[in-house]
């Protein structure tokens, strides 16, 4: 699989991305672009637009590429073969349901589900301040035929103001895309978090799923449940503790990590994904991040042999996390080395869920 890089790191002297890829001297089959919200995003979207070949581009809180973990700029990457892409507009989460429904219209009207293919899988990115990941994916999973779907929530380098996709010919909020790709090569979807569930169960007694908070635990507010089931004080609870225990919860035979964003001032906790009066968590325990990501990376690349390319959506809680333990060269060479193009999220797609904390993305490998 024939990919050319555009590091962020790369000033590139006036010199343009479309440049900086080689796409002057031959055509792409897609282009990935993940950039800062500091970036001239209507000049980089006009750029963009220009391109005839699809485009999969967001904002982000920092980005994975040549050089592993990079940041500020713009991070890219363009695939001359063997990938083919169609691209579908979900034009306002406001209006999720037409939205979803236009999209998947347009979708069938393309034949791309069809198509004969020995891979095919979807990729979406979102506004990741619309705070509609969930309904999203559900909307999405009730539509689509069993596809594997990961993806991640556009971020704005944790100022939590304003996120964007490309999307229609330009960097938009309340808004998402949904890529789908045909392949000859094999693929492995990737799932992977750094976190295990302990015996410790609690109950949701109270929260409001519209904007993510949790008023209740076992009938306690929220704050003082949790820091009496990890064994500490309230005044104690440190984002670094959340980060190590996070609250996790079981779909399927799966246990999926929900968040805790910040304390609210009173006794709530404020959630990065939704959650729902009744539901039964777990308190998370963190294991060691470098070994999971090892692991799992191990076990995707026995599925298709030679790695050529991993599309990567880590979370930014994950990323802190690795700085913080002054790991951060030593996965950025691990995530280099698979070739993962990415970028750091506000939240990670999984087939028909949202998650927190967790790398999802696609492992494509060699051609069978």
């Amino acid at each position: 699989m024939q990919v050319t890089w555009a590091k962020a790191g790369e000033s590139g002297n006036g010199i343009s991305l479309t440049t900086r890829l080689g796409l002057h001297e031959r055509e792409a089959k897609c282009v990935f672009v993940f950039a800062s919200p500091q970036c001239d995003l209507t000049a980089l979207g006009a750029e963009l637009a220009s391109l005839d070949t699809p485009v999969i581009a967001c904002t982000t809180a920092g980005q994975i590429g040549a050089d592993g973990f990079e940041h500020g700029g713009v991070t890219a990457a363009a695939v001359f073969d063997e990938l083919e892409v169609h691209s579908f507009a979900i034009a306002s989460l406001s209006d999720l349901e037409t939205s979803v429904d236009r999209a998947y219209a347009a979708i069938q009207a393309s034949g791309v589900l069809a198509t004969k293919a020995i891979s095919r899988f979807g990729v979406v990115l979102v506004d990741g301040l619309a705070m509609a990941e969930e309904r999203l994916m559900a909307a999405l999973h009730r539509r689509l035929p069993r596809i594997p779907v990961v993806g991640g929530s556009a971020g704005d380098e944790r100022a939590f103001q304003r996120t964007q996709v490309f999307v229609d010919g330009e960097f938009r909020s309340d808004a998402a895309v949904l890529h789908i790709f045909t392949s000859p090569r094999r693929i492995a979807p990737l799932k992977l978090q750094h976190h295990v569930p302990t015996a410790q169960r609690l109950v949701i007694t109270a929260a409001t799923p519209g904007d993510r908070t949790i008023q209740e635990i076992d009938g306690l507010p929220a704050i003082e449940a949790y820091a009496r089931a990890i064994g500490l004080p309230p005044d104690q609870i440190t984002d670094a503790i959340v980060a190590q225990h996070p609250l996790m919860l079981r779909i399927g035979d799966e246990h999926y990590i929900r968040s805790i964003r910040q304390r609210r001032a009173d006794g709530g906790l404020e959630m990065s994904c939704a959650i729902e009066r009744g539901l039964v968590v777990r308190v998370g325990q963190a294991v060691d991040i470098v070994e999971t990501i090892e692991a799992a990376f191990a076990r995707a690349a026995a599925q298709v042999g030679d790695v050529e390319l991993v599309l990567g959506y880590d979370c930014i809680s994950r990323r802190l996390e690795i700085e913080q333990a002054q790991l951060t060269e030593r996965v950025g060479a691990l995530f280099a080395s698979h070739r993962v193009i990415g970028f750091s999220t506000y939240g990670e797609q999984w087939n028909a869920t949202h998650a927190n904390q967790t790398f999802v993305g696609i492992m494509i490998g060699a051609a069978p």
